[in-house]
């Protein structure tokens, strides 16, 4: 069993959200939960629940969301008064874990007016790469990875990304396999989030990953 220590500097500054998700209450959690659960995605409960605290703890935040689907992590982010405001960047063609061409644009519009909040989420329908030519510097306070799980996709992301995020603010993303699984998956995207992330301590600082969300803060 891993001491209190080795679990904290594992955590890192995922610490103070994964404390609110111990503290929620069973209704509370589940509510959050079943809403989400309407909508196809392949974030788990807890990591809806963590993603719903990271975005109650940021009330009135400018997020991104690289890879939106159909809108399930963004209806974990909209659960709430938190008055998030959200741009999300998608082809709306494709999906790292769906083979298919299915063009889920429809179905996303349809997602953000069932939770009713589509006034706060502006969708970009174009490639990561396209939109962070036009998106500017430090534009927001929170970044979610969840687009390109390639190696060189996640690279990309993270390195065209991180000038978007103000001083402080969380970089965080999706499917990060625990470093004692091997057959976890997604080793590309390990080995990019810890090159271009974890080890580099001279831009992130406060690494951290819990049930496949990585995060890390921009000195």
């Amino acid at each position: 069993m891993q001491d209190i220590n080795t679990l904290r500097k594992e955590l890192g500054c995922l610490f103070p959200y994964i404390k609110i998700t111990i503290i929620f209450s069973k209704d509370l959690a589940e509510k959050v939960f079943l809403h989400v659960e309407q909508f196809q995605g392949w974030q788990n409960e807890t990591q809806i629940m963590l993603l719903h605290c990271i975005a109650m703890q940021h009330p009135g935040a400018r997020l991104l969301e690289i890879g939106a689907y159909k809108g399930r992590s963004i209806s974990a982010f909209c659960t709430g008064d938190n008055n998030l405001r959200i741009v999300c960047v998608d082809t709306f063609k494709s999906h790292h874990q769906n083979d298919t061409k299915e063009d889920t644009q429809f179905a996303f519009l349809e997602n953000l007016t069932f939770f009713n909040h589509p006034e706060r989420v502006f969708p970009l329908r174009c490639s990561s790469e396209q939109a962070s030519e036009i998106l500017k510097d430090e534009a927001f306070d929170l970044i979610f990875v969840d687009g390109d799980h390639s190696a060189d996709g996640v690279r990309s992301d993270i390195v065209n990304y991180f000038p978007k995020l103000r001083r402080g603010g969380l970089m965080f993303g999706h499917d990060y396999p625990h470093p004692e699984d091997s057959e976890g998956g997604f080793n590309g995207l390990y080995q990019s989030v810890n090159q271009e992330v974890r080890d580099k301590t001279e831009i992130f600082e406060d690494f951290g990953f819990f049930c496949g969300i990585w995060a890390a803060r921009k000195k």
